[in-house]
């Protein structure tokens, strides 16, 4: 297993800051598996079922000189561990809040990764995460993924980013990158959010529909979550739609210097999330249908070099 549950401790961090006060936390990875990583090639574009084949779908770009990097369809009947890490919760790697992790709420089928949510007897709560640590890692690009979230109140859909690196910074001096943090208490919203050392909170943090003059439930179909990273830039979308933009000196040096690899996971309960109600159908479902990369320069995705993994 590639990643521990202080990673969890990491994503903690940064919904109780947006929600309470700051946090901190540590994220390692054993020696074990530092020892044991592959080496990623990012500029590899992976076929359905997880293969680099071509793909036999055509997939339209997005606008301006975006050229697709790296794909997954999820028309395997698993994930394939070439390119992706699923979390589990063990004795000696917690849950985080009131979630525990297995691989048996993760599942691909039908075109789909599903991961789901289900409440356990002692009343918290089993579900998933995976992730592309060591795996697949940019640096710069434009990060999309589609998904249909699930409704009710007490949830939150997470797709994120991580520093590609052996050890983190104290949080936030990490980095962390939110493409989408979707509520189930706000079933219109969805927040873009990066986390880095400063001011303002420690992060910069925007609102998809903040006034609320869209009615549609986003858990009522699939949409298309992004970000746009650039060199000093974050641009963050839904469905196409631009909601919120940054662009600082800032942006361009530390933590935001170095590639960073993706988190799709399903959260439950908490102080930021809240707690399901009669509402929120059981077991809860997340699913993707499909993650891509797109970067400007295709040099420029090349995972990252020996030193850059080692950094921090």
């Amino acid at each position: 297993m590639l990643v521990t549950m202080a990673h969890l401790a990491v994503k903690a961090a940064a919904a109780a800051l947006i929600g309470a006060g700051a946090a901190a936390a540590v994220w390692s990875l054993p020696r074990a598996a530092v020892d044991a990583k592959p080496t990623a090639s990012a500029v590899r574009v992976a076929a359905p079922g997880g293969s680099t084949a071509a793909t036999a779908e055509p997939v339209a770009a997005p606008a301006e000189n975006w050229k697709l990097v790296w794909q997954e369809e999820f028309n395997g009947h698993t994930l394939d561990p070439k390119w992706w890490n699923i979390e589990k919760t063990t004795p000696t790697n917690p849950g985080m809040g009131d979630n525990d992790y297995t691989p048996e709420h993760v599942s691909v089928g039908d075109g789909m990764l599903t991961i789901k949510a289900t409440k356990k007897e002692d009343g918290r709560y089993l579900t998933g995460l995976v992730e592309t640590r060591y795996k697949g890692f940019w640096k710069y690009g434009r990060f999309e993924a589609r998904m249909k979230v699930p409704p009710g109140p007490g949830t939150n859909s997470s797709f994120w980013m991580m520093p590609n690196v052996k050890h983190f910074e104290k949080w936030p001096k990490s980095g962390e990158i939110d493409i989408a943090e979707q509520l189930g208490r706000e079933p219109t919203m969805s927040h873009g959010t990066i986390h880095y050392p400063g001011e303002l909170l420690h992060r910069d943090h925007g609102v998809y529909n903040k006034d609320e003059t869209l009615t549609e439930k986003l858990s009522d179909g699939f949409h298309v979550y992004a970000v746009e990273w650039r060199n000093g830039s974050f641009e963050w979308f839904i469905d196409g739609k631009s909601f919120h933009k940054t662009a600082q000196p800032d942006m361009a040096k530390f933590p935001f210097n170095r590639p960073f690899f993706m988190i799709l996971c399903l959260g439950v309960g908490g102080k930021w999330e809240g707690y399901p109600t009669a509402e929120t159908p059981m077991p809860i479902v997340m699913q993707v249908d499909w993650v891509r990369v797109y970067q400007m320069d295709p040099k420029a995705s090349k995972s990252a070099t020996t030193d850059e993994t080692k950094a921090g």
